[in-house]
């Protein structure tokens, strides 16, 4: 009965909050439901985790006709992007059937990894895991410079993406992106980051629209082909608004030629 009511309750609740504030009542149930997926993933890992090491245990333990009988074999053991001891993984998107994410460390052959038009190293640091992106992995993959703002440091206030007739505000995962040398929002990053982190596939060709609140209230909209690259000059971290081009010797000169609007942060 305490559950029924409380399901009314909060239904009821959600229904005037609507009515009053539609546009916070929704930051609100896409925060509340992150915040669920974010406890469903810890809980599927821990489940994964111990049905992994009580494999191995028996494994282990048990003799080995019995393991057989049961096919009963050693099982790969997990690891919670927070473990330190593997710090560095790789995330590598073409699309949503061309997609991998590993683990790396300097004894790892290259030819593991593949070219793709998305590719991310993560390096664990300050409690968060920070994602920088590479146009080529070969000599990059331990040597590429993380600079990231402070934990107090604010880019963006709001980050919100037109999807249709929906509308999602993203700025609370964008943190571990804002690495210098980043460049944001162009359509593959876009496709990976809306799949990745609030369950969202974009159809083919499907229109989208970027509408950004920065730290001084400056509210834009990007246009299309354009993106924010993260950049810092005389210790001072900010963002610019540049022209995304494909190719890696087009974007290199774009920094120079193309950029539109930059802001301090």
């Amino acid at each position: 009965m305490f559950l029924y009511d409380l399901f009314w309750f909060s239904l009821v609740s959600f229904s005037c909050l609507y009515m009053l504030n539609p546009k916070f009542a929704i930051l609100k149930m896409n925060e509340i439901r992150c915040y669920l997926e974010d406890v469903h993933e810890t809980f599927n890992y821990q489940y994964l985790r111990v049905k992994t090491n009580t494999i191995n245990y028996l494994v282990d333990t048990l003799p080995e006709n019995i393991t057989e009988k049961f096919n009963l074999t050693k099982q790969e053991e997990l690891f919670a992007l927070e473990d330190d001891n593997h710090e560095v993984d790789y995330i590598g998107f073409n699309n949503y059937d061309d997609t991998k994410e590993l683990y790396i460390d300097e004894d790892d052959d290259r030819n593991i990894l593949e070219d793709k038009k998305l590719m991310m190293i993560g390096l664990y640091d300050n409690d968060k895991r920070y994602y920088k992106r590479i146009e080529n992995y070969s000599g990059l993959l331990f040597n590429a410079d993380f600079i990231y703002p402070t934990t107090n440091e604010e880019i963006f206030l709001q980050v919100e993406v037109e999807l249709g007739e929906d509308k999602i505000d993203i700025h609370k995962k964008l943190d571990v992106f804002y690495v210098v040398g980043n460049k944001l929002f162009d359509r593959v990053f876009m496709e990976w980051f809306m799949d990745k982190h609030f369950d969202r596939r974009m159809e083919p060709n499907e229109e989208y629209k970027v509408n950004i609140i920065d730290k001084y209230v400056k509210m834009f909209t990007l246009k299309e082909n354009e993106v924010v690259e993260i950049v810092i000059e005389n210790d001072k971290t900010f963002y610019k608004v540049v022209e995304h081009v494909e190719s890696q010797e087009t974007s290199e000169d774009s920094n120079d030629s193309d950029s539109v609007e930059s802001q301090e942060v």
